[in-house]
């Protein structure tokens, strides 16, 4: 498995969005289309909200408080705290270390994803830089010109874009997607409102004495320059004392150590400490009584146990709790802003919620007389989130499946499921439900064979991305769950060859079927093929936690104690430091989840490695 497959859906090809219509009068349509855009708006602003999620780490922190030594107090001084705060992340992620950024852009725009979020997400590699003059606005649109070259670009007006003609933006850029004429700001964007038309010349002047017409090699040499002359705000410096990352780090150690993880608290903890004088022995003992006090660590500890653990003083460690808790509150978004979205991805057996409303419409759609395009999107708009009534006992018996994977009580999963087997005994997800209620052995690996085979009567193979057509999903669904269970059992042969026929079915992976394999295959000493595996689904430089991992376990197997697998430990344990702990202890690891929704960098996801992990461990 070293080429990668692209998937392309034809005009008369069931649209993949699940929605059982043809492409040409779904996502193919005029509504569909602006259907589409929004939805790749949602997806593309997830992407971006996804890397913030997962950094920066230890080490960037470090970098970024160097950063900070070297030309913070300047920044703070020209625009105030928390912008200069953003400017040096910008410069920083999409400047100097943008190999991390453009890595992660590439590992977004994975197999499988849809071809317009795939597009928009690639082109948001190496991000323009522009200290750029609003030429003029209307329609929405604002009309840029570039200070150092004169190209012209385009930008649109938004809630966080509000300009007019006269004023200079400065930030990153990338294209807006679906719309290659127009840009968006990627992160933070500098608004110098009517602009000094002598530091607009500066700027210009300075790009021709230091021979550089080109802006973009300009900025990258001097990165601070449109900064400097732009700078409005007046404040005070911040004086960050030498042991503020020595802390931080220490405070992170301790929520690893405990499995706890709120990196909005980390982060302003950094920040707070970072403006005081001289960090108080207390910091880390008052910060977690804090999170104690309102809930976000959920130890129990008084504020004398917290105290007593860190060897502080009860009345100081109360104190610092409640100047921080001031802080934070000081620094808290406002009530009319959303929060930022939490990037998080789904895995286990179970089909995603949104799939019982996908069949809703599906089956709707399926059963109505369509005269034309204008008449689908009418229906489309109707049916939507309407429940189907089922006409038959075998559709009944795939509602009754659906409402059994949503049920968050066991009891009411039983009952939903036995009755979905009552109404249907071929029903694919009937059979599957009816295994996980088998006693362990041959009588639940029959009844998971009995649900592939029903769910193969209905699998659609001519279909170009397998997963995007609906139907197809319960006989995927039953081959995946399959395969765990043999994996589980130990069997990693069988379990492997049914990994391996559904990552060909289904080369995009919606499933998640290659870690499992990944796990197969290193627990069979196949420690090329698992290689082969990594380098088709991974992209060079990647800091996916499961990939690092499982690289280190492949490494291990090879040389227990060579310098490879030394390396490949350190890199795994700074991409996901919570599995340390569960790599050492060696615990019984969770069994593979039903459903659940996993975060970068977290105790959750360091669990799940370790599911994987312990099967390639457990020989040796």
């Amino acid at each position: 498995m070293t080429g990668r497959e692209t998937a392309v859906v034809r005009r008369n090809d069931p649209c993949p969005c699940g929605s059982g219509q043809k492409y040409k009068k779904c996502c193919g349509s005029d509504t569909g289309r602006e259907h589409l855009r929004q939805q790749t708006d949602r997806e593309t602003a997830e992407v971006i909200a996804g890397f913030f999620e997962a950094h920066p780490t230890p080490a960037e922190r470090r970098a970024l408080l160097e950063r900070h030594r070297e030309y913070g107090s300047e920044l703070e001084r020209l625009h105030g705290e928390e912008e200069a705060a953003a400017i040096i992340g910008d410069l920083y992620f999409f400047r100097e270390a943008v190999g991390e950024w453009n890595g992660y852009v590439r590992r977004s725009a994975r197999p499988g994803q849809r071809a317009q979020t795939q597009d928009a997400v690639r082109g948001f590699e190496d991000p323009l830089f522009l200290a750029a003059l609003v030429a003029g606005a209307g329609d929405g649109i604002l009309r840029l010109s570039d200070l150092v070259s004169g190209e012209a670009f385009e930008l649109r007006t938004d809630a966080a874009v509000k300009a007019a003609a006269g004023d200079v933006l400065i930030g990153f850029f990338v294209p807006q997607p679906g719309e290659d004429h127009l840009l968006m700001p990627l992160n933070s964007l500098v608004h110098a409102q009517g602009a000094d038309a002598g530091a607009m010349r500066k700027l210009k002047e300075a790009a021709m004495e230091a021979g550089l017409a080109d802006a973009q090699e300009f900025h990258a040499k001097h990165p601070l320059a449109a900064y400097r002359l732009f700078g409005q705000a007046e404040g005070q410096p911040i004086s960050v004392a030498d042991d503020v990352t020595e802390v931080c780090d220490r405070m992170e150690e301790f929520m690893i150590g405990r499995d706890l993880k709120d990196d909005r608290l980390l982060e302003a903890f950094f920040h707070y400490i970072g403006g005081l004088e001289t960090v108080p022995s207390e910091a880390i003992a008052g910060a977690v009584w804090h999170a104690v006090s309102v809930g976000s660590f959920k130890l129990g500890w008084t504020l004398e146990e917290t105290a007593g653990r860190f060897g502080t003083n009860p009345a100081e460690t109360a104190e610092f709790a409640e100047a921080f808790a001031e802080f934070i509150a000081g620094a808290d978004v406002p009530d009319d802003e959303e929060e930022e979205p939490v990037y998080a991805f789904g895995v286990g057996t179970d089909p995603i919620a949104a799939e019982f409303s996908q069949w809703n419409l599906f089956m709707h759609l399926a059963k109505a007389e369509v005269a034309d395009e204008k008449a689908l999107r009418r229906l489309m708009e109707a049916y939507d989130g309407k429940p189907y009534m089922p006409a038959s006992p075998v559709e009944e018996a795939q509602v009754r499946a659906y409402e059994a994977y949503l049920a968050k009580e066991p009891g009411l999963r039983t009952e939903k499921s036995a009755e979905a087997l009552r109404l249907d005994s071929q029903n694919s997800d009937a059979l599957l439900l009816a295994a996980e209620r088998a006693e362990a052995g041959d009588a639940r690996l029959e009844l998971l064979r009995r649900a592939v085979e029903a769910g193969k009567g209905e699998f659609e193979e001519e279909m170009d991305v397998a997963w995007g057509y609906l139907p197809n999903r319960p006989y995927l669904r039953a081959r995946f769950a399959l395969a765990v269970h043999l994996w589980e059992l130990g069997r990693m042969e069988e379990a492997f060859k049914e990994l391996y026929a559904l990552l060909r079915l289904n080369p995009g992976d919606h499933q998640g079927a290659r870690y499992v394999a990944l796990s197969a295959l290193i627990s069979l000493g196949r420690l090329d093929e698992a290689e082969s595996l990594l380098d088709h689904y991974e992209e060079p430089g990647a800091d996916n936690a499961f990939y690092a991992w499982f690289r280190w376990a492949a490494e291990r197997r090879r040389n227990v104690l060579g310098t490879a697998a030394e390396e490949a430990y350190r890199t795994a344990s700074d991409q996901n430091p919570y599995a340390v702990k569960w790599v050492r202890d060696r615990p019984a690891a969770d069994p593979y989840p039903k459903s659940a929704a996993v975060t970068p960098r977290s105790p959750e996801e360091a669990r799940l490695i370790w599911t994987f992990l312990e099967k390639t461990l457990e020989k040796n």
